[in-house]
């Protein structure tokens, strides 16, 4: 009897079942995981499966802190909640030293069933099929076995339609002077935030200003009111805008190869608008409210063009936020603009032409920011976010104008991509992104309205609205929107452009990485 039960004691407690209760367990859990950091993401960030993916594979750093602690307190009690359960299934089943046996009569015949085994049968295979239906509701949240069967497939649109600044002959016309560049992107900056009547999606009007600016300037359209451009793969995140904002190429780098904290260059075969100005001889400076370490900036912009970076750690430096501040994703927008005119007035003393470009922050997810300047004129805080960023553009622009450069001086204002939350947005289908060229050569209604446009199309653009010129109206994948030439958009299609950049592309491997 007793060399009985060392045997089954022996059995029960092999190697073997302790792998499979780790491997089981393993599978369960990261099921579990999947599902529950998928639908957090989906609730706070509605963002594509390719952002997801740069945002892991690159510095976090500079990230705003509450991201890290909402999926926190969002995941952590849900998968600690499915592991209580299967460690105490597993300590059940360890502990059951007899085995359950029930007799089943079926006519003549009698089964005896073994229950315990039975339900170690299924409760192992239940957490393989967890793991295998996580798998699915990832792929209908992000699309995930559209995304590899895209990584998979080959486009030549970079063989067919890219032109290489380098090779474009830009040039400025004999005679004419060097304009400064001041180009401000607003974070998630969409026209939605219009009321209807003017285009956008709200009942009441949240950008009463850069509408007006925008009916002033030079504002292009993708219908007869205020509307704006449409961005495709590669560009749905902040960096993945600028690049394509300031090169005419998209983000399209393959994650395991493109991790910015162990690379000395970001697309060293790319020329961007940064690269054509610094050969003119412009001074250049990019200003954020955040650590310019987070996404690659510091190194997109160092590496091409020798922008000086002007982030969280140099308003610390300067006096102009305590030691140690941090709020957000660092420091408001009223400190950025502050910071911003004395860089400008700073730079306008120089002997040298100059590009600023700044990139705000407080209308990012989740929510926006809401500082000491935001009013309660609306229901919705994020709506008061988003005045409170209109009037503070306006007030800036104001100063601008009244400033001894602003006559040399052509100012770009856009957005970088749609609002990465549903608030304010939620089943809005259309989400253009603004864009205005102020002092900026005007154009005919019919070309500024009813374009299709991209991210892309703005780095050419902006070199023309400078006074710049070329050989043809393309730069990278981008048109000259005050040219009479189509966009590639409206040549091809959007759809079919955007389905082509989410392929891999040979060319781009070849030429930019």
């Amino acid at each position: 009897m007793t060399s009985k039960k060392k045997t089954k004691k022996t059995r029960r407690h092999s190697p073997v079942r302790i792998v499979v209760y780790v491997l089981v367990g393993l599978a369960y859990l990261l099921a579990c995981t999947l599902v529950c950091v998928c639908d957090w993401s989906r609730e706070y960030f509605n963002v594509s499966l390719e952002e997801i993916l740069f945002t892991l594979t690159n510095p976090l750093e500079g990230a705003d802190n509450n991201i890290v602690w909402d999926a926190v307190k969002y995941c952590l009690p849900r998968i600690l909640l499915v592991t209580a359960a299967y460690v105490v299934a597993v300590w059940i089943d360890w502990r059951t030293n007899v085995s359950w046996i029930v007799c089943v009569k079926i006519k003549k015949f009698v089964l005896r069933l073994n229950v315990l085994k039975i339900a170690r049968f299924v409760g192992a295979w239940g957490c393989i099929a967890a793991m295998t239906m996580s798998v699915f509701h990832v792929d209908k949240r992000y699309g995930l076995f559209e995304f590899i069967k895209n990584r998979m497939s080959v486009n030549t649109i970079y063989e067919e339609y890219y032109v290489n600044p380098k090779e474009a002959g830009i040039v400025l016309p004999a005679g004419q002077k060097k304009k400064n560049l001041v180009y401000i992107v607003l974070e998630s900056m969409e026209t939605t935030y219009a009321d209807k009547e003017h285009g956008g999606a709200q009942s009441e009007e949240y950008i009463p200003n850069l509408l007006q600016i925008a009916k002033e300037y030079t504002s292009f359209s993708n219908g007869e009111s205020l509307g704006g451009f449409y961005n495709t793969s590669g560009t749905m995140w902040t960096m993945g805008a600028l690049m394509a904002l300031t090169s005419g190429v998209p983000f399209d780098f393959p994650t395991q190869r493109n991790s910015m904290n162990k690379r000395e260059s970001f697309a060293p075969g790319l020329t961007t608008i940064g690269e054509v100005l610094d050969s003119f001889g412009y001074t250049q400076e990019f200003l954020c409210g955040s650590n310019g370490e987070f996404g690659g900036r510091r190194l997109y912009f160092e590496t091409h063009g020798g922008y000086e970076i002007y982030d969280l750690y140099s308003a610390r430096a300067d006096g102009y936020i305590p030691e140690g501040y941090y709020v957000f994703w660092g420091y408001e927008d009223l400190y950025l603009y502050e910071i911003a005119k004395d860089e400008l007035t700073r730079l306008s003393q120089g002997n040298e032409p100059f590009n600023l470009t700044m990139l705000t922050v407080d209308t990012h997810a989740k929510g926006g920011y809401v500082c000491k300047l935001c009013k309660s004129d609306h229901a919705v805080s994020t709506a008061n976010v988003v005045s409170c960023a209109d009037r503070q553009l306006k007030n800036f622009l104001d100063w601008c104008k009244a400033q001894p450069f602003y006559e040399d001086t052509v100012i770009v204002v856009t957005g970088d991509h749609p609002r990465m939350d549903d608030i304010l947005v939620a089943g809005v289908e259309t989400r253009p992104i603004y864009n205005c060229f102020v002092n900026a050569p005007a154009i005919e209604s019919e070309r500024k309205q009813n374009r299709v446009f991209t991210p892309m199309d703005m780095f050419p653009t902006t070199l023309a609205a400078m006074g710049f010129s070329w050989q043809g109206n393309r730069l990278g994948l981008g048109t000259n929107l005050y040219s009479s030439q189509k966009t590639l958009s409206e040549e091809l299609g959007f759809d079919y452009l955007d389905a082509e950049l989410k392929k891999s592309s040979r060319y781009y491997e070849e030429h930019f990485y």
